[in-house]
């Protein structure tokens, strides 16, 4: 619970998440963009053919274009809007959330729900000697999604 680590945890996330997100927004809006264009060609491979240049001359062409329309559309249809970007101020919303789950596990009547937050974060729970090397000591690493509480969620 560290404040600069805690800050430096967040400030990095927010960096990589925010890279990944805007990456697949690009690739996106390149197919959309790339697909526009295949299509006004294909108007004009169109419009070509209704003036009277013979469908032979055309023909190679038209069908690689809509081969690559019909790739285009499946590639768009089957990849989901990339979520929005996270907000560089997400440690203090790490600590906000933070307090909310220490204050619920205090509370009997919401601890059940904070313990099942926990679990949907914690895949894992792995013990190991701490590396100061002290016999009694442990160390405790665990595992999962726990940038999940992060994320903030419509309350």
């Amino acid at each position: 619970m560290e404040p600069e680590l805690f800050a430096l945890f967040c400030d990095e996330y927010t960096k990589h998440m925010n890279k990944l997100r805007i990456e697949a927004t690009s690739s996106l809006a390149g197919q959309k963009a790339e697909l526009s264009k295949v299509t006004r060609d294909i108007d004009r491979l169109i419009d070509a053919i209704t003036d009277g240049v013979a469908v032979s001359q055309v023909k190679d062409k038209m069908l690689a274009l809509e081969a690559r329309k019909n790739e285009l559309e499946r590639l768009i249809a089957e990849t989901d809007e990339p979520p929005a970007l996270l907000h560089p101020n997400m440690a203090h919303h790490y600590h906000r959330e933070i307090d909310r789950l220490h204050e619920a596990l205090s509370d009997e009547e919401h601890r059940h729900e904070a313990v099942e937050i926990i679990r949907g974060l914690v895949d894992r729970i792995v013990l190991h000697p701490a590396p100061d090397g002290a016999s009694e000591t442990m160390a405790i690493d665990l595992e999962g999604n726990l940038a999940g509480i992060l994320i903030p969620t419509a309350r």
